[in-house]
């Protein structure tokens, strides 16, 4: 349902979580499963709960595992995405109407905010996290200045959005301090007039 002129029009706006999965979600879930899912035809939401779920696993079997740097980094990883789809998902209730529309490959979509882009930077090589990720195949060299970090908001177009989900994951990995190797969160917006409202 869009909005013109005061009215709403049904002209069968989508969803990004129901467009199919990327490539990066698609790689990612093949770190992690070490099967490749691009013949399932997921959906990026689906692909996000089996990130999720693939992460679950991994924390769980670490757990029972004597390295305590492996237990760690799989429970904060696990954790931080847990926190950027909470942080998400409270910013879509408090933002429910659309601003405007865009025209995307897969169809019109309602967005709810000024657009924009948040990522979290890759750890500094040589730091703790960077070797973990590197060790266990979670870091993304298509990317390589990026965190290979996948919650379910990260295809939508809202910056703001992004920018919550990717603070809220960054809190949790700040657990660790020194071993996260200085990463922090980069957001680029075209909106100059953008004022991010801190939580209260």
């Amino acid at each position: 349902m869009g909005r013109y002129g005061g009215k709403y029009w049904s002209v069968g706006f989508g969803d990004f979580s129901r467009f199919g999965a990327t490539d990066a979600q698609y790689r990612y879930l093949k770190s992690l499963f070490k099967k490749d899912f691009r013949g399932e035809g997921l959906t990026q939401a689906e692909a996000s709960d089996k990130i999720e779920e693939g992460l679950e696993l991994r924390a769980k079997e670490r757990s029972e595992l004597p390295d305590i740097a492996d237990q760690m980094f799989s429970l904060f990883m696990k954790r931080a995405i847990e926190a950027a789809n909470t942080a998400g998902d409270k910013w879509l209730a408090e933002h429910p109407e659309p601003e405007f529309v865009v025209s995307t490959p897969d169809g019109l979509v309602e967005v709810h905010g000024p657009i924009g882009k948040a990522t979290i930077t890759a750890p500094k090589k040589g730091s703790a996290l960077a070797k973990w990720m590197s060790e266990h195949g979670l870091n993304d060299r298509r990317d390589p200045k990026t965190l290979a970090f996948h919650y379910k908001h990260q295809e939508r177009l809202e910056g703001e959005l992004q920018l919550v989900c990717c603070i809220a994951a960054l809190e949790v990995l700040m657990e660790a301090r020194t071993e996260i190797g200085d990463i922090r969160v980069v957001y680029r917006c075209d909106d100059e007039d953008f004022r991010f409202k801190a939580a209260a």
